[in-house]
């Protein structure tokens, strides 16, 4: 296994599609999260629809942006045609395929980190704020030395269960890719499936699928030990 090069390529575009959901979908749930927390004009209903496609199959939403990234009558390639910029081979190109996947995935998942966030907004006590503004802490302040320090329970089970989500990707690279184009988008449970009931060596899926696993335990406690030490809840 260690030898194979399919494998190899499935363990770095896992990585670079975990790295991606990591980096962009915890921070944007968190700024929705804080923004839903303000009690503007219509938050239920955009938390709602913000929500919306967490409970929406997978397949469904596949096929959905499949036909968005349509390089001739895509909604996305005709906005960026009526603006003026280059239109893209969304999953039908190597350098932007895997992107496309996760930015489906990235608009998919984030109600579900943003809802957990906004319930650990709920539980911060309002006297830490109306303290620190009585001391004249102004609005950065407050996130930065209440906000996020209270925060941090919250924001440690988001990136673990995130991590782990981001690993287990297969439905939408299935649907919408196979694994292609030039093996860009294989992940490693695409290759488990494919080595296992398409090829049926279920040996060598077995042993992906260990991997996957101490993958998936290692990291999480690397994240324990480095991190949830000091988180208190």
């Amino acid at each position: 296994m260690f030898k194979d090069p399919i494998f190899w390529n499935a363990i770095i575009n896992t990585a670079g599609y975990s790295f991606a959901l990591l980096v962009f979908d915890v921070p944007i749930a968190l700024g929705l999260a804080l923004l839903l927390n303000m009690n503007l004009r219509g938050t239920k209903f955009y938390s709602g629809a913000i929500f919306l496609p967490v409970v929406t199959s997978w397949v469904v939403v596949s096929l959905i942006w499949t036909w968005l990234y349509n390089p001739e009558y895509g909604l996305l390639n005709t906005a960026l045609g009526m603006i003026g910029l280059p239109q893209l081979s969304w999953l039908q190109s190597s350098d932007t395929a895997l992107a496309s996947i996760a930015i489906m995935s990235i608009w998919k998942h984030i109600g579900f980190n943003m809802v957990i966030f906004l319930a650990g907004l709920k539980g911060i006590p309002d006297d830490f704020y109306e303290a620190a503004i009585v001391d004249g802490a102004n609005r950065w302040e407050r996130f930065r030395y209440i906000t996020l320090p209270l925060l941090k329970p919250t924001t440690f089970f988001v990136f673990v269960v995130t991590l782990i989500f981001s690993f287990r990707v297969y439905t939408q690279v299935y649907v919408m890719t196979q694994g292609g184009p030039v093996r860009s988008t294989y992940t490693i449970v695409y290759y488990f499936w494919q080595t296992g009931f398409q090829q049926f060596e279920m040996g060598y899926a077995s042993a992906i699928a260990v991997v996957l696993f101490l993958i998936v335990f290692g990291l999480s406690i690397l994240q324990q030990r480095t991190w949830g030490d000091n988180v208190e809840y």
